[in-house]
């Protein structure tokens, strides 16, 4: 190219510059005002405050270009590292093994001896009166008599002379009932029967009733029967009470009632009764 094209060149473009340089200022002059440019400015704090990708997206979208070298030694990396994605708790609960571990260990419990110690203090208990057998033949006799009496003879029962007279003979079998123990059971039926008279003391055996229809039984029974039944009444409702039955006995003569009695069993056992023998 020769100076002269070079120059023409230059000159155009120089043209060209000032025409797009005024064309704003012209556009402006005529009135219409330019729009302002804010396609660019809103695309740019779009692509701001758009969140920049994650390594992990940057990897899976971006080809692996990782030498065979750095292939081999990136497992166990990432084995080191664990797995990104898992959660991560919160609070981890601590284990409770060391707790339990610390805790104080109790020593074993010692046995108690204080029930065998207050047992082996304990003084023995008097032995107790003997219980009369419920299949004892005797002591089954025994209870019926008595029953029997009791009942009978509620004072203010009104009985016929017949009645009041087998009444009174039944009592005076009970007498000899007592008296005529075997020495293994004198002592418990002594006590079994003093026990009913005491209980009944005031009422069927009180003086003003115990001896109703004695009048009629005497001419039924012999004079030494009837006196020995006559005794035997006064000795045990005297000495039925436990507490006055010392300084009774010391006013009544054993002996005296030991004529009408019926063997010499039943004045030892009477004698070895109230003599605290039994």
């Amino acid at each position: 190219m020769s100076e002269q094209e070079s120059s023409v060149v230059q000159s155009d473009a120089t043209q060209e510059t000032t025409e797009s340089v005024n064309a704003p200022v012209q556009a402006t002059e005529a009135g219409n005002a330019p729009e302002p440019v804010t396609a660019s400015t809103e695309t740019m704090s779009a692509e701001v405050a758009a969140p920049l990708p994650s390594a992990a997206e940057t990897q899976t979208d971006e080809p692996n270009e990782s030498t065979p070298e750095q292939t081999a030694s990136q497992p166990s990396e990432v084995a080191a590292e664990g797995p990104s994605a898992a959660p991560v708790p919160e609070s981890v609960p601590e284990p409770t093994a060391s707790v339990d571990a610390q805790a104080p260990v109790s020593a074993p419990e010692q046995p108690t001896t204080q029930a065998v110690e207050t047992v082996q203090a304990a003084e023995p208990a008097p032995a107790p009166t003997p219980v009369p057998s419920a299949t004892d033949h005797y002591f089954l006799r025994l209870d019926y008599l008595i029953t029997n009496y009791i009942s009978t003879m509620i004072p203010g029962k009104m009985l016929s002379q017949q009645d009041g007279i087998n009444t009174q003979r039944s009592l005076l079998e009970l007498f000899r009932h007592v008296l005529g123990a075997d020495i293994t059971k004198a002592k418990t039926a002594f006590e079994v029967l003093f026990s009913a008279i005491n209980q009944h003391r005031d009422t069927v055996f009180a003086e003003s009733n115990v001896y109703r229809y004695f009048g009629s039984l005497k001419t039924k029974l012999s004079p030494k029967e009837f006196e020995l039944f006559n005794q035997l009444t006064h000795l045990f409702i005297s000495a039925a009470n436990p507490s006055t039955r010392e300084a009774m006995m010391k006013q009544i003569d054993l002996n005296v009632l030991a004529r009408n009695l019926d063997n010499n069993k039943q004045f030892m056992n009477l004698s070895a009764f109230f003599n605290n023998r039994l």
